[in-house]
């Protein structure tokens, strides 16, 4: 009777043991398939990154500047002057 007791004692911590491996498995397995979205969406934002890299490349561009600026009718700068002399200072001496 004795060792009915230590058996039924021992195929119940074997269950528990596979009970309890089979839950860390699924944690471990839901946490991989959340890895995998958390990857794609890095993907994700960081191809729409270059793209919008691109486009504010294209934005600064000196060709859509100088089209932007005819949009606004100015005048380009053909003879610029620029002022020479002694740096003020709000305090002297």
């Amino acid at each position: 009777m004795n060792y009915f007791v230590l058996n039924i004692a021992f195929v119940a911590i074997i269950i528990a043991l596979f009970v309890s491996y089979i839950g860390l498995v699924n944690d471990t397995s839901a946490d991989g398939f959340a890895l995998d979205q958390l990857q794609d969406q890095l993907a994700a934002v960081s191809s729409q990154n270059k793209q919008l890299d691109l486009h504010v490349q294209s934005l600064q561009s000196m060709d859509n500047i100088k089209q932007v600026s005819e949009n606004f009718t100015l005048e380009p700068v053909t003879d610029a002057e620029y002022l020479s002399g002694k740096p003020s200072v709000a305090l002297s001496e």
